[in-house]
């Protein structure tokens, strides 16, 4: 902004016109606390008693931006209604106004009255996407975004004929696209990552792009939809990235008002960082001089890989606002458990111990003293800022060098004394508890899936547990992970151990050149309900055969024999239930397999509290028990999805699946996959994951409240 301060003066200065535009001089200048930006000076000395200053004005007619007063028309409210509103808007404005937010919403600002497709070019890492949404939501209206690949292509976003049966006839039906879809439903429109898109799609959109235009006709139909309230924004990182980006033809770049973005300050950054961990803070998981310490980490590698004194190997590394919220992410995810193990839990395992126990048995855990408080919260928070500060920064170094460059960086942020590092030195795995596994200090939900047998297991060495524990710590995150290594360096092999560790169900999916979009969403296949039974079933029966070999094996030794006929009986009333009856099919029976299944789940939690039971044996009925509940719910999902008559259904890939079941995926050799196979799964990496089904004619966007399950 300073730039545009200066050349503003200049020109005022030898302005001939013979006008004087100073009033207009604060336009070219970053926006002030009057203006609602929040600087680091306002938060320090903000009184909590007194709310800050909202960066808009709410009337009757219109919302406008104190900064430049361009406004946006609203419907008009009466007096009353105009104070909700403004306590709805500061509700909707969930970002920090930095002086940075508030300069790019007033160029959206701008663009929404002007009429003019707006441009957002910047690189990665900025909030490109976010301040569009932002503003989406801060004027109440619903944003289509559409992320553009080399893949996407005019069928999906703006329609095509595909065969249906409909009563057994096969007819041709149109069916529109996400864009059409978007339009009718009055959605302001979000293209992201527009210059990945093939050219012959940009040149079939190009008629929405143009200046004022109020009307759009539908090539294939002749269809005509309005689009005069609709607006339009795009974004993209620069084509200098690659990625299977371009530059966009001047053709197409011409009808866009085009905004290039820069990074956040220094400041601004530390504002973000603030607010990222005001929970936090309000909890005292973390103190303000911890986030000192944990942002002049930040800036001093920063520096390091600008000056090119670590990051030589592999790369490029940017350090920007993303690490920041991964960092929040994985600190979230876990804080709680590591106060309380660090507090509560002495599991110091020093080099003597260790190798003493591997000599003595490989399978003995340490010693555990439980409920003595051996450590304050203050000296557990920084033992678990180093290992979150590990997990986040030094491990996404490729270099061993690189690697302990940013270690010892992170310890002199965080100094420790010999005591602290004992305990930060945990070589233990603890799988004893059937709903978590403790992995050195990191504390994880177990899935379920069956114990397997150890004896494929990897060899739990030192290095490898290590491993695990920072593994299992960015799992906790819920983010995606990226692991890089050489060949044959186990990094398939960690993934494996710890989903049997926590016995989640991991689905593994090779990656190559001719990998194709279809593979990883789905496909249109032509179906006939009801011609085979339903996957779900043959994986029920597989249970129960196993219940019958784990009652017999292990319940029935350690029962009366009055016990074990009460235990037997009502299993069998379970097994008669789901006798089918003559002439039906599985389907009719799902309403009897569902009761039989919840009566089953309270059988086995009756079970797993007999005192006996060894702990392996309590973990397998526990783990019975959420697959007949899993099956259960699945169960009524098929009933309702049931039809009877042909059709084309979009089959789903195990992917999909995965996603809405919580299973855990590896993609493997994931570099091996094409550009816009890359593309389509990196709106999963974000801080709100989503992913867009346009493939689907339901059109599906599968998020953290719609569709993506909690444990993906």
């Amino acid at each position: 902004m300073s730039r545009h301060a200066s050349l503003f003066e200049d020109w005022n200065k030898n302005s001939k016109l013979g006008k004087n535009y100073q009033e207009y001089e604060h336009l070219f200048r970053a926006p002030k606390p009057t203006d609602g930006a929040i600087t680091l000076e306002s938060i320090e000395s903000m009184d909590t008693a007194v709310e800050s200053t909202l960066p808009f004005e709410v009337t009757r007619d219109y919302i406008s931006l104190k900064y430049t007063g361009v406004r946006y028309s609203c419907e008009k409210n009466d007096e009353q209604n105009q104070t909700l509103q403004t306590n709805e808007l500061k509700q909707r404005f969930y970002c920090v106004p930095t002086s940075t937010l508030i300069n790019q919403i007033a160029r959206i600002f701008a663009a929404t009255s002007s009429k003019t497709p707006l441009l957002l070019e910047g690189p990665p890492g900025i909030g490109k996407t976010q301040v569009v949404t932002q503003v989406c939501t801060l004027l109440n209206k619903k944003c289509e975004r559409i992320n553009m690949s080399a893949n996407t292509s005019l069928d999906q976003l703006i329609g095509c004929v595909i065969p249906r049966f409909v009563n057994g006839t096969r007819i041709f039906q149109w069916q529109e696209g996400r864009v059409l879809s978007a339009i009718k439903a009055q959605k302001w429109i979000l293209f992201d990552e527009l210059n990945l898109t093939a050219p012959e799609v940009l040149e079939g959109l190009t008629p929405l792009f143009y200046r004022g235009t109020s009307r759009f006709v539908v090539p294939a139909t002749g269809e005509v939809v309005e689009l005069k309230t609709i607006r339009l924004f795009a974004t993209m990182n620069p084509s200098t990235i690659g990625g299977g980006r371009n530059k966009l033809p001047r053709s197409i770049s011409n009808l866009f008002t085009i905004v290039q973005l820069d990074d956040y300050s220094a400041t601004e950054l530390r504002i973000i960082l603030n607010s990222l961990f005001q929970q936090e803070l309000t909890k005292d998981n973390i103190s303000m001089s911890q986030l000192d310490a944990l942002f002049d980490l930040h800036t001093s590698l920063k520096e390091l890989v600008r000056q090119g004194t670590i990051g030589r190997t592999g790369g490029p590394y940017e350090l920007n606002l993303r690490d920041l919220s991964k960092f929040r992410d994985v600190f979230r995810g876990s804080i709680e458990s590591q106060l309380f193990h660090y507090q509560y839990m002495n599991t110091t395992d020093d080099d003597e111990d260790y190798n003493q126990k591997e000599e003595e048995n490989n399978n003995k855990e340490n010693k555990i003293t439980e409920l003595s408080p051996t450590m304050n919260a203050s000296d557990s928070r920084f033992l678990s800022i180093r290992k979150f500060a590990q997990v986040v920064y030094a491990c996404q170094f490729h270099g061993q060098y690189d690697f302990i460059k940013a270690c010892e960086m992170i310890n002199s942020k965080f100094p420790i004394n010999a005591t602290l590092s004992k305990r930060e030195n945990d070589y233990s795995i603890d799988t004893t508890v059937a709903t978590v596994v403790r992995i050195g200090s990191i504390y994880i939900s177990t899935g379920t899936e069956e114990p397997i047998s150890s004896d494929h297991a990897l060899i739990h060495t030192k290095k490898t547990i290590r491993q695990l524990e920072l593994l299992a710590a960015a799992c906790q995150s819920k983010r995606t992970i990226l692991l890089e290594g050489d060949i044959c360096s186990r990094k398939s092999s960690l993934v494996m151990e710890l989903a049997r560790l926590t016995r989640q169900r991991l689905i593994t999916i090779p990656m190559h050149e001719n990998f194709e979009t279809s593979d990883l969403i789905g496909s249109w296949r032509p179906t006939t309900n009801k011609t085979q039974n339903h996957p779900l079933f043959d994986k029920i029966d597989t249970m129960f055969k196993q219940i019958i070999k784990m009652l017999i094996l292990i319940i029935m030794p350690l029962l009366s024999k009055t016990s074990n006929s009460e235990v037997f009986t009502k299993f069998k009333n379970i097994l008669r239930q789901r006798i089918p009856i003559s002439g039906s099919n599985r389907y009719e029976m799902i309403p009897y397999e569902i009761e039989g299944l919840n009566e089953l789940v309270i059988l086995l939690h009756r079970l797993v509290k007999i005192s006996q039971l060894s702990n392996d044996a309590k973990v397998l009925i526990s783990c019975y028990a959420r697959q007949s509940d899993y099956y259960a719910n699945k169960l009524k999902d098929a009933r309702m999805d049931n039809k009877q008559e042909m059709s084309f259904t979009f089959v789903e890939s195990e992917f999909i699946q995965a996603i809405r079941e919580g299973w855990w995926v590896l993609l493997d050799n994931i570099n091996s996959a094409p550009p816009e196979v890359l593309e389509r799964l990196n709106s999963l990496t974000e801080d709100n994951p989503m992913l867009s089904l346009y493939e689907n004619s339901n059109g599906q966007i599968l998020t953290q409240k719609n569709g993506i399950h909690p444990n993906f």
